[in-house]
């Protein structure tokens, strides 16, 4: 992956929820659980990141803080701010079902503990766009990644247990819950630019001198040289058409938005050209 033009910064996240502890009586039979008889709801045990193009992973656990978790081992303040900075900072996120989990999760618990709202932040979610290509009995990130033949996560051992005593407030559990989150962020960034080629209608991830309008680049890998013209495209108002493009390198399509085929001074040039011949 050619990353020499990349001048958006990407964020690849994940994050580790515990679960809710409610008082029930026991039954045989599945039990509705009462809002009312909540005692203990979610907080965020641990969060990992890492910029695209970087190794470093960087982990916020809610064992960072002592002092807030000697008191209070459901006090994810340091975990949620930690991650909120992060994603103030990037141009793009990307998670899978992120959208939906943990930027809404993040966004919530931002909220709760009086934080500065988050930025309105270009995302990719892997698993939005693998529902717009793909159609299989399983679209999770493990059955992806293992689909493809790429390196996919190792399971917690007990892992039910694990989150049961993390959300009690094990500090051996939540080490566990730790590394599966960083695991699962190495895991995201793989199968993100794997994925890469067939996404749809996400933000160019490569611009020449950051400007989308600068001539034909990959907006997947940053190719500029190996494209191959072919055909047009044209938008749904059928007001605007450009060449298209595919990518020899990764493989992808792109659009080149640098002239539009219907403009009139492209149709005026044109004419000056056909009156010279």
């Amino acid at each position: 992956m050619n990353k020499e033009l990349l001048n958006k910064r990407v964020l690849i996240l994940d994050v580790e929820m515990s679960k809710c502890i409610y008082y029930t009586f026991p039954s045989h039979r599945p039990v509705k659980l009462n809002p009312k008889d909540k005692i203990q709801g979610q907080f965020m045990l641990t969060a990992a990141w890492k910029w695209w193009g970087e190794d470093e992973v960087h982990l916020a656990s809610v064992l960072d803080d002592k002092r807030r978790f000697k008191k209070d081992p459901t006090d994810d303040f340091y975990v949620v701010s930690s991650l909120c900075d992060a994603v103030k900072e990037a141009d793009i996120v990307v998670g899978h079902n992120s959208d939906a989990f943990d930027i809404k999760h993040l966004a919530f618990l931002a909220y709760k503990h009086d934080l500065e709202p988050l930025p309105v932040t270009h995302s990719i979610d892997t698993l939005k766009q693998a529902r717009k290509r793909f159609k299989n009995d399983s679209l999770s990130m493990d059955a992806i990644v293992k689909a493809r033949g790429l390196t996919y996560k190792t399971d917690v051992l007990n892992k039910n247990k694990v989150w049961n005593d993390a959300t009690s407030g094990d500090p051996e559990a939540i080490k566990i819950i730790g590394e599966y989150n960083i695991d699962d962020v190495n895991v995201q960034e793989e199968m993100f630019e794997d994925m890469l080629p067939w996404m749809v209608n996400i933000p160019s991830l490569h611009l020449v001198d950051g400007k989308e309008e600068n001539g034909r680049v990959c907006a997947k890998c940053g190719e500029k040289h190996n494209l191959i013209q072919r055909g047009v495209w044209y938008n749904k108002a059928r007001n605007a058409k450009y060449h298209r493009f595919s990518c020899n390198t990764c493989g992808s399509w792109g659009i080149d938005k640098s002239v539009n085929l219907l403009s009139k001074k492209y149709l005026e040039a044109q004419k000056l050209i056909d009156n010279t011949k």
